[in-house]
């Protein structure tokens, strides 16, 4: 409660908080506004104020990361909602506790608390105007809003939607996960080694891919937020539906010829990629080349666990197969890479 009590304090001088906002003015006739100062000093209910060694066990944490682990739980029990309050109000999280109070997880419905929290900020960069004007709706609402409410829906800046992207994409792992940890519940131990490397080495080249695609936008077009991560996350989603696909008995039917013909034009293809535009070295050409040479390497890796996960779930399917299905795609990556320079 004391924590609670501080933090309302330090933020009362500023309330509502547009800090994180540039450009935001607090309008007084606005109605979002007149209903903020109505709640500014709202506390929560003293049951509410979680137990200092409950706080000390969390250590640090991270009160969003352990807000939506939490809510993509299959069934997350009252502890687990202790965990994530704790969590918001030793890390003064105005975002989580909005959401909390907002949906009532682990605690009782409250919408005029939601609104004390959204009108004090929500160090996201999402406008916590349009936060606090969506709880203030919900002040009519006797039961919490289905499906609960989530604050990303009001990313609107270009540091919002990148932090929102990135909580998605964590969400989307989380879901890979458990379908891939379900898929090969009664698999023998070495296909499950195989498949935890794969998936290992998949992350890693999406990551690489990712990477160097984030790179390439942000230089040709300035900071272009709803495209960042969208390769990372397109390579993750492919991965899945390769797994599917060869569980549903689809499978890649290449001869050797058309993986060797593949892969001499992947080899001229990646040659003629090291040599940046004008042929200039140094600076940003050599950052450009070293990145490719990142995804090159991950690639590889991606390519050879793919080859020694299939040797043992799909003895069928030779190993060139496997190597021509993944060569074309990168063959295509490179190319297209060629033509937006």
């Amino acid at each position: 409660m004391l924590a609670l009590a501080a933090a309302g304090a330090a933020r009362a001088q500023d309330y509502p908080n547009l800090e994180d906002y540039p450009g935001a003015r607090a309008d007084r006739s606005a109605e979002w506004y007149r209903a903020c100062m109505k709640v500014k000093d709202l506390q929560p209910p003293r049951t509410d104020a979680p137990s200092a060694q409950l706080v000390a066990a969390l250590g640090e944490c991270d009160a969003v990361d352990l807000y939506y682990d939490t809510q993509d739980k299959p069934a997350a029990t009252p502890a687990d909602w202790d965990k994530v309050r704790a969590c918001a109000v030793a890390n003064d999280d105005h975002a989580v506790l909005t959401m909390l109070y907002a949906n009532g997880q682990g605690v009782k419905f409250n919408p005029a608390l939601a609104l004390h929290y959204a009108c004090g900020g929500n160090g996201m960069a999402i406008d916590p105007r349009d936060v606090a004007e969506d709880m203030v709706d919900l002040q009519s609402s006797a039961h919490p809003p289905v499906p609960p409410y989530d604050i990303c829906d009001n990313a609107t800046t270009a540091r919002a939607r990148v932090l929102c992207g990135q909580i998605d994409e964590e969400e989307a792992d989380n879901a890979d996960a458990q379908k891939l940890e379900t898929l090969s519940r009664n698999w023998p131990a070495s296909q499950k080694q195989a498949l935890a490397a794969l998936r290992a080495a998949a992350a890693a080249y999406a990551d690489a891919w990712g990477d160097e695609s984030d790179q390439a936008a942000l230089a040709a077009q300035g900071e272009n937020p709803d495209t960042i991560g969208e390769e990372r996350m397109r390579q993750k989603a492919l991965f899945m539906q390769d797994i599917a696909n060869a569980e549903r008995g689809i499978l890649p039917h290449y001869t050797r010829a058309q993986y060797d013909a593949l892969d001499k034009d992947l080899g001229a293809a990646y040659m003629e990629s090291q040599i940046p535009e004008g042929g200039g070295q140094g600076g940003q050409a050599d950052a450009v080349v070293n990145a490719m040479d990142t995804t090159q390497h991950a690639w590889l890796a991606y390519r050879d666990a793919w080859v020694a996960f299939g040797k043992l779930r799909y003895p069928q399917v030779p190993g060139y197969a496997w190597k021509a299905m993944l060569t074309g795609r990168r063959l295509e990556q490179l190319e297209e890479d060629d033509s937006d320079e």
